[in-house]
């Protein structure tokens, strides 16, 4: 493990009140996250974790939910070292700060951060695709649904395309051959959550990705696992018992997955990210698997695609490994709620293809502005945020 600590800007400039805490935050981040990403590479339980690390399990919890209070950089170093990294720390002298309004560090929402955001504003990426995700558990019809994968995308400078995808398969085929035809930088986005509730222990980092991928099998005519890997991370997350995950037909019903959520028992886990609490509009809960308007089932389908893609050079997660508008080059992946974006209901008869092509066309307008911290997000909403909860794409901006 090779740990450089440099002057980058990120969420922790924002957050401490001086440089010396800023950097400390950054290394113990940085720390966890390194650990985080060992239990998913090892595909161990917390149990097996706190074993390996020699600490109590309850500190395991902590570590994936990012309470990075809970920890110091020695501690962190010690449970790295038992499992076998070697630690190198280097230490570049940051430049001098100019004084005046321009000097670095200056607060969120100072002209240094309104001029560079206006300046981002004016680029635009290459190629923008918008997702519209589909749980189904087999083809969609031939005929075009709603209810199926629904893809749109925008070159620069030429006008949206759709498409309508019958498997989950063949839109990973279409979005690979889209990614692999683009020179520059894409905004790739999809209509799931990107990570869970603090607290759950299912924050969203490259670690959780790889690991959901691990568990889901997902074949070429859409058959799938999905209620299967529910039950054991019910199991694995809430010792043997229901929840938080729930909601599926009854011939997919275990001691551990019920069909209703007020069947749940034990640990309580948070039922809405920061996001859902402030978009206040009827969004469902992340861990409803099954039934009218679920999105569960469509996260747990939906995450090792976007394991897929962070396989590429460049690409990374929004806001967590961008700080929002500060690193967007490349391809990013960013998540979206497309009922925020105007529709025009004369433009195709099915919703879910209107929908996709309003997100793009929103998106495009706009640049890479749309990628700025929202300016009414409060310093702990922002710590929740980054912490592995995720954001959505245009709430509040």
């Amino acid at each position: 493990m090779s740990l450089d600590v440099r002057t980058h800007e990120s969420v922790w400039d924002a957050v401490a009140d001086e440089a010396g805490e800023a950097a400390n935050l950054k290394l113990r981040s940085h720390l966890m996250d390194i650990l985080e990403a060992y239990i998913g590479r090892e595909g161990i339980t917390q149990g097996e974790a706190s074993r390996r690390f020699g600490v109590p399990r309850s500190r395991v919890s902590e570590l994936v939910n990012g309470r990075i209070s809970k920890f110091t950089i020695d501690k962190l170093v010690n449970m790295a070292a038992r499992v076998g990294f070697a630690t190198r720390i280097t230490l570049e002298q940051e430049p001098r700060p100019r004084p005046g309004r321009e000097a670095a560090g200056a607060p969120l929402g100072s002209r240094t951060e309104s001029t560079r955001r206006a300046r981002a504003g004016h680029g635009h990426f290459a190629l923008i695709v918008a997702v519209d995700w589909s749980a189904r558990s087999q083809p969609s019809p031939i005929r075009e649904s709603p209810d199926s994968v629904w893809l749109a995308w925008k070159r620069r400078g030429c006008e949206p395309c759709r498409a309508y995808c019958r498997t989950r398969l063949e839109a990973v085929a279409r979005l690979d051959s889209l990614l692999e035809g683009t020179e520059g930088s894409a905004l790739v986005t999809f209509d799931f959550p990107f990570g869970y509730p603090v607290g759950s222990g299912m924050l969203a980092k490259r670690g959780l990705y790889a690991d959901i991928a691990r568990r889901i099998t997902d074949g070429d005519d859409n058959a799938n696992n999905r209620f299967e890997v529910a039950a054991a991370l019910n199991a694995e997350l809430n010792d043997g018992r229901p929840g938080p995950f729930w909601g599926c037909p009854s011939s997919h019903r275990r001691p551990t997955l019920t069909a209703s959520g007020t069947l749940r028992a034990g640990a309580p886990f948070p039922e809405f990210r920061t996001a859902e609490r402030l978009a206040r509009r009827g969004i469902q809960s992340c861990w409803k698997l099954f039934g009218a308007g679920a999105v569960g089932s469509q996260m747990l389908l939906g995450l090792p695609v976007l394991h897929r893609v962070l396989q590429r050079s460049e690409a990374k997660v929004w806001p967590f490994e961008t700080g929002w508008d500060r690193n967007v080059e490349g391809t990013v992946l960013a998540e979206i709620w497309p009922r925020l974006f105007p529709v025009d209901n004369h433009e195709h008869p099915i919703k879910d293809a209107r929908q996709v092509l309003a997100s793009v066309r929103w998106m495009a307008e706009r640049g890479r502005a749309i990628l700025g911290r929202p300016a009414s997000m409060s310093p702990d909403e922002e710590a929740r945020v980054m912490a592995g909860e995720g954001w959505i794409l245009g709430l509040d901006g």
